[in-house]
Order: C-alpha cells, then sequence, then structure tokens
C-alpha cells in the first residue's frame, strides 16, 4: 500500500521501514511494558533472599522446628525415642518443610502475576502482526504458556508423589528395600494436551483479512495513480 505511491523510492523505503519498526518492535515492546505495569512479577531477588532466611531461621530454630513437625506429624513423634525417628533425615525433612511454607506465598504470587500478564499480552496482541503471528506460531508448535502450565502442573503432581514416597517411609523409620528402587515414581509427561486452535485460527484469519483489505485498497490507489498520471 505505501509502495503504490508517487513518492520517491527514498521516502517510501523510509516509511516502509518506519511502519516495520512500530509494530515488530515499538508495539510489542510497549505491550510487554504494559503488561509488566498492570501485574509486576515478583522480585527474583527477593525470592532468593527469602530461601536463604526461611533456611537460617529453620536452622536457628531446628528444635522449634522440629516439634512443630512432630505435632503435624504425629507418627513420627511416636519413634521419636528410637534412632530413626529422630534422626537426621526426620530433621532434614522438617527444616524443608518450613522453608517450603514460608517461600509458598512468594511463589503463589509468581504464579499469579505471570497469568495476569499473559492475558494481557493476548488481549494487546492484535495490535501488531508480528505478536498475533508469534503467539500462532507458539500455539502450533506446543510452545505456549498454557501447555507450560500445564506442564508445570504435571511436575508438581509429580514432586508430591515423589515426596509422599520418601516421606512416608522416613516417618515410619523404614529403610529402603530393593524392591523400593523399582517402585519409585517415575516421571511421564503427558504431551496428549489437545491444541485449541480456535485463537489460532482466529488470529491467522484476522491477518488474513488485514492482508485482503491492504491489497484492496493498493489496488484502488494504483488506479487513482494511473488515472492521475
Amino acid at each position: 500500500l505505501l509502495n503504490v505511491s508517487r513518492a520517491s523510492s527514498a521516502v517510501i523505503g523510509l516509511r516502509m521501514a518506519a511502519v516495520w519498526l512500530l509494530f515488530v518492535v515499538i508495539v510489542p515492546t510497549m505491550s510487554n511494558v504494559v503488561a509488566q505495569s498492570v501485574s509486576p512479577s515478583p522480585s527474583r531477588l527477593l525470592l532468593a533472599a527469602q530461601v536463604r532466611e526461611a533456611s537460617a531461621e529453620a536452622d536457628r530454630e531446628a528444635a522449634k522446628t522440629l516439634q512443630a513437625f512432630y505435632f503435624d506429624h504425629p507418627e513420627a513423634a511416636e519413634n521419636s525415642g528410637s534412632e530413626a525417628g529422630a534422626n537426621f533425615f526426620v530433621r532434614i525433612l522438617a527444616s524443608d518443610t518450613a522453608v517450603e511454607k514460608a517461600i509458598r506465598p512468594t511463589l503463589q504470587a509468581f504464579e499469579q502475576s505471570a497469568a495476569v500478564r499473559e492475558a494481557w499480552i493476548g488481549r494487546l496482541q492484535f495490535l501488531s502482526p508480528a505478536m498475533m503471528t508469534q503467539l500462532a506460531l507458539n500455539s502450533l508448535s506446543g510452545t505456549e504458556d498454557a501447555r507450560y502450565r500445564s506442564f508445570l502442573t504435571q511436575v508438581n503432581a509429580f514432586h508430591a508423589r515423589w515426596a509422599d514416597f520418601f516421606v512416608g517411609r522416613i516417618l515410619g523409620g523404614e529403610t529402603l528395600t530393593p524392591a523400593d528402587y523399582d517402585a519409585m515414581p517415575r516421571f511421564v509427561p503427558d504431551e496428549t494436551a489437545p491444541v485449541d486452535a480456535r485463537p489460532i485460527v482466529g488470529s491467522i484469519g484476522l491477518l488474513a483479512a488485514l492482508a485482503l483489505t491492504l491489497i484492496m485498497l493498493a489496488a484502488l490507489r494504483s488506479k487513482s495513480t494511473q488515472a492521475f498520471a
């Protein structure tokens, strides 16, 4: 459309470069800025500091942490008089549980802010054909945010199964047997999640309609230019 004009080639080239910069660089960058300002992500430095502080606090208050853990898990307290009940692994488990509880709110804030930013990027994608194309290609290749969240959900579920496998044995003062090694949970990701084709079809359809409109306008402008000449 820009090429069908009476301007010189240099002027047309500058206009096309400006349009390219606008839709490929400026609009996507500003969209990210808007999404980040609406829902800023928590500081990862803060998360690392919280992990260190929670670990140090658990070490300083080892006795209280262990007693609180025994209160939540009385089956471990029953074995507290034996070597297995008060062993190193129970103390480590109590410390890890305390750290996990301390950082859980920050991790949840990360997830919530990421979901809000994703929603805003989805709304703002229609301002840039480049963003629409990128998100459509992400969906086609299976690397979109929804698929990533599904993978994280599977990882968290596996982590819970993996922890339960060992926690029960630690609390009961049991030792691993050769059969336990074969029975350990194994992570098998589910890659059969169906791809929602509606956003892809909508984006491609809108891009096609946009391109067709510009072609029609270019054709009309070309005719008027030729008639004027």
